[in-house]
Formats: structure tokens, C-alpha cells, sequence
């Protein structure tokens, strides 16, 4: 779907997408090739080739220090607001 837009000629400057787009090699690698900006999630379990091998990417979150991670508001939504 996000592929067919941008062919059909929609402005976009980057794209972002849940883990069901993020877990498409083919998209990620698409929109490298247009050199369009994306942020896509993926599953926790999917695995990341690092330089010490393929490591789960809920593995390597994990490992990041508490100072690695910045909490940002998305907005607030009918009950709450969204991080």
C-alpha cells in the first residue's frame, strides 16, 4: 500500500508503519532505494544482525541503559496521553 502511493505519485518525505510493514524486507529496502525516510516497528523477536551476530531485537533493547531511552508525548488521546 505505502509502495503504490508514492508510485502514484504522493508527496512524502519518510514513512512509518507497525510491525507488519517494519517485518517487510522488501519495504524497508524500497523505500532505501527512493531514499524516503521510515521508522517501522518490529516484534520484539525479530532477529538483528549486529557485529557480534544476530541478536533478538528485544534482546538488544534491553541492554540499552536507562539514560539510552527518551520518553516523548505522541499526544493525548480520550483518556490518557499517549508515549
Amino acid at each position: 500500500m505505502i509502495i503504490r502511493a508514492l508510485d502514484g505519485g504522493a508527496a512524502a518525505g519518510w514513512v512509518t508503519g507497525d510491525e507488519v510493514y517494519g517485518a517487510d524486507p522488501g519495504l524497508r529496502r524500497d523505500l532505501e532505494d527512493r531514499g524516503t525516510g521510515y521508522v517501522l516497528a518490529i516484534a520484539c523477536r525479530h532477529q538483528v544482525t549486529t557485529a557480534a551476530g544476530p541478536q533478538r531485537a528485544g534482546t538488544i533493547a534491553a541492554r540499552l541503559p536507562r539514560r539510552g531511552w527518551q520518553r516523548i508525548s505522541a499526544g493525548q488521546d480520550s483518556k490518557s496521553p499517549r508515549y
